[in-house]
């Protein structure tokens, strides 16, 4: 899948809804947030989301569901392969949800999938 093939619209429509960033192959900072931990792999997504909430993951999912486009997760990205990311993909980029709450009264951690 190619950005261009998608509807100029629909496009609009998702970035519209996310809080998070969407970068696609024409933004400025795709060449840097593409990159995986191996600098050996070089792939090159659809779209990347920098997800900022879990309604920005819920729309991702829904418009990946329905224009058919492969998923790629990143949390930490250090994955050896690179399997955070993958060719023509929408990467759910979720480094940015790193936050941490420790609730001393009921002894538990909370930990975001970004950290």
């Amino acid at each position: 899948m190619k950005t261009k093939d998608l509807d100029p619209k629909a496009l609009r429509y998702f970035q519209d809804q996310l809080k998070g960033e969407l970068i696609t192959p024409k933004s400025d900072r795709y060449t840097m947030f593409k990159r995986v931990y191996n600098a050996m792999i070089d792939y090159s997504p659809a779209l990347i989301i920098r997800c900022e909430n879990i309604a920005d993951i819920l729309y991702s999912l829904d418009f990946s569901k329905t224009y058919d486009i492969p998923i790629a997760i990143r949390s930490g990205g250090h994955h050896l392969q690179g399997l955070s990311s993958a060719d023509s993909a929408l990467v759910i980029d979720l480094t940015l949800m790193n936050g941490i709450q420790v609730d001393l009264k009921f002894n538990t951690i909370r930990v975001e999938a970004g950290c």
